[in-house]
C-alpha cells in the first residue's frame, strides 16, 4: 500500500507503474501518451539496429520477405530466394572491395631426388598403383 492512498496503478495489462495524477483512465506516463517524461528523449539511438544484424537484412528486404512469407506458392518461394541471393551478392561485393589482393601461388615443390623416384617407381609396379 503506498503512503498516499489516492495513488493508483496503471490499468495497462502487465504494467506495474504508478498512474499519472489526473489521468482518466489511470495510466502511467509511458502509456498515457504524455509528451513530458514519456518515452525516449529526442535523438535516442538505443533501439536502432546496428552491427551484424543491420547488415544482415535491410528494411526493404524485410518488407519484401514479409509480403511473401505467408504465401506458400512457388512464386513466393522464388521471390524470397531472389531476396536472399541479392543480399549475398551485396555482401560478396562488400567483402571483395575491402579484401587484400590474393597472395601469390605457393612455389612448386622440387622434384624428388633420383633415388626416391626409383623407389617410388618400383613400389608402383609392385603394388600395381601409380604413385
Amino acid at each position: 500500500m503506498p503512503a498516499n492512498p489516492n495513488k493508483t496503478r496503471c490499468q495497462q495489462p502487465n504494467c506495474r507503474a504508478w498512474a499519472v495524477r489526473g489521468s482518466d483512465p489511470p495510466l502511467c506516463s509511458a502509456h498515457a501518451g504524455r509528451s513530458l517524461g514519456a518515452g525516449a528523449p529526442p535523438g535516442n539511438q538505443n533501439a536502432r539496429t546496428h552491427g551484424f544484424y543491420a547488415s544482415a537484412i535491410t528494411r526493404d528486404e524485410l518488407a519484401d520477405i514479409l509480403t511473401h512469407a505467408a504465401d506458400t506458392t512457388l512464386d513466393s518461394e522464388i521471390a524470397i530466394t531472389r531476396i536472399a541471393l541479392r543480399r549475398r551478392r551485396c555482401v560478396l561485393r562488400r567483402l571483395h572491395s575491402c579484401s587484400s589482393p590474393a597472395p601469390p601461388p605457393a612455389p612448386r615443390p622440387d622434384p624428388p631426388p633420383p633415388f626416391l623416384a626409383q623407389v617410388l617407381d618400383e613400389l608402383s609396379v609392385e603394388w600395381g598403383v601409380k604413385l
